[in-house]
């Protein structure tokens, strides 16, 4: 028996299962790596948020006990925060204000795509800069 259609449709449902695939899969891939660029710029938030106090530790003790003022180790702040950066495995600059009273971190992390990369998504960079002060009193 013929229903006069003859082949018209042949392929078609191929072609559709097809692009419905890499939807699919840019659907879950998003899912997947959304969260993964969330959790790389919370990681440099806080490696950022970390390394500022632990340079900021780096107290200049003889200036502080022969003026009054307390004010960092310029050589030793920047050595700590760069060992904590280093220890984070994360890249990043260390600067301080001029008094010697602040550090600033400044941390770049790469997030590598982990499915969204097999479709040609690029590493997206990630930054955070955050700075401590010297409390006293």
């Amino acid at each position: 028996m013929s229903t006069g259609r003859g082949n018209d449709d042949a392929g078609r449902v191929s072609v559709f299962l097809a692009i419905a695939f890499f939807g699919v899969l840019a659907v879950i891939g998003a899912a997947a790596d959304v969260p993964g660029l969330w959790r790389a710029m919370l990681y440099a938030s806080n490696v950022a948020t970390e390394a500022a106090p632990a340079g900021g530790q780096a107290v200049d003790v003889e200036h502080t006990a022969a003026t009054g003022e307390h004010q960092v180790d310029p050589a030793a702040a920047v050595e700590a925060a760069n060992d904590y950066l280093a220890a984070a495995g994360v890249e990043g600059t260390v600067s301080l204000s001029e008094d010697l009273t602040e550090i600033t971190v400044a941390v770049t992390y790469e997030y590598e795509p982990q499915i969204l990369g097999l479709f040609g998504m690029p590493p997206r960079e990630v930054s955070a800069t955050r700075t401590a002060a010297l409390l006293t009193g």
